[in-house]
């Protein structure tokens, strides 16, 4: 393991700029100019993440806490506990992002403060992605495998299997602090999680694709009841085989469009995350000066923790039920 006190300094010709080894990362000694007004600029922008994606993750998770009716079903428990998750995000990281470029800003940099801040957005930002991916394994269990899905799914069984995938996320976070170079592992789980993704999305839509051609062959039924009339069936074979589990009131169509929810928050993790990948994957060698590619970072990073805000955004913007109530509860709170 290195020893953050005996890191090596790289000047530039100039003499005017400085990067220093921090671990397997750096830090910035003597900023120039334009690093810190990028530098200001994003300060700026991350302090307003924080106030705005804490908000509105705070709203996410008081709203299914107070509404039962949310709470108790697998789906909106996942999208609470991912909310919990990207809450500590914009808590932590975006704070610390702060901390580190003022920083930077005066001089004071210390390599402490830049392994406190990586460790931190690697671990909370790779549990949001991994909650994420369960949730889309459940959607996929609800809509291609109900009776599986009713039979075994949990919130329960979900909790623990997010428990079990947090050593993932904390060995990521702190592998580079013992120089292990896991870029390798990272690369392999994110094409496995991508194909995985995109195996689920293929079946749910051919599903909603059959579900449509049932829905217009039949004259008798018309709107929801015709889209949901498959799992309405299987429910009530459920119910009479075992009656002592509780119900779980599930429609094919509310199913659909819950997925459709996610497919948004897919697309925007994808895009968010893809400037950091292609940094990491074109400037893979140790920064040596203070170039464009470091002031890049400072945003392609920015970018990587947004995605724990939008997330909020796109739950309220895509179920009704969330917004209503989130509305409502700010009305009590302020007094609107």
């Amino acid at each position: 393991m290195l020893d953050p006190l005996n890191t090596t300094a790289f000047n530039v010709s100039s003499g005017e700029q400085e990067i220093e080894n921090c671990f397997m990362t750096y830090i910035v000694r003597k900023p120039s100019t334009s690093y810190i007004i990028n530098s200001i600029f994003g300060c700026i922008v991350n302090a307003i993440l924080a106030i705005l994606g804490t908000f509105l993750n705070a709203l996410v998770v008081a709203v299914f806490w107070k509404a039962p009716k949310l709470r108790n079903k697998v789906t909106y428990f996942m999208i609470m506990l991912l909310s919990c998750i990207d809450m500590c995000v914009t808590i932590i990281v975006h704070p610390l992002h702060l901390v580190n470029s003022i920083a930077e800003i005066t001089q004071t940099s210390k390599c402490s403060y830049k392994m406190v801040y990586q460790t931190s957005a690697v671990m909370l930002s790779g549990m949001s992605y991994l909650t994420f991916f369960v949730m889309n394994i459940e959607r996929y269990l609800s809509i291609c495998r109900p009776f599986c899905h009713m039979r075994n799914v949990t919130k329960e069984r979900c909790f623990i299997l997010m428990v079990c995938l947090l050593p993932i996320s904390i060995g990521t976070g702190i592998a580079p602090i013992f120089g292990v170079d896991i870029q390798p592992i990272v690369t392999a789980l994110a094409v496995f999680i991508l194909g995985g993704t995109f195996f689920i999305y293929l079946s749910i839509y051919k599903v909603a694709k059959k579900g449509r051609t049932s829905r217009l062959r039949s004259s008798s039924r018309t709107g929801q009841d015709a889209f949901s009339v498959t799992v309405k069936e299987t429910i009530s074979t459920l119910e009479s085989r075992d009656s002592t589990r509780p119900r779980k009131a599930i429609s094919l169509f509310d199913d659909l469009q819950l997925s459709k929810m996610y497919v948004i928050v897919v697309f925007s993790t994808i895009l968010l995350n893809l400037p950091n990948v292609l940094v990491l994957a074109l400037f893979s060698k140790r920064v040596e000066t203070l170039d464009g590619v470091v002031q890049a970072k400072i945003w392609t990073l920015t970018l990587v923790a947004i995605n724990s805000t939008f997330n909020s955004v796109v739950f309220f913007w895509g179920n009704g039920i969330l917004r209503s109530e989130g509305w409502r509860l700010c009305e009590k709170c302020f007094r609107f």
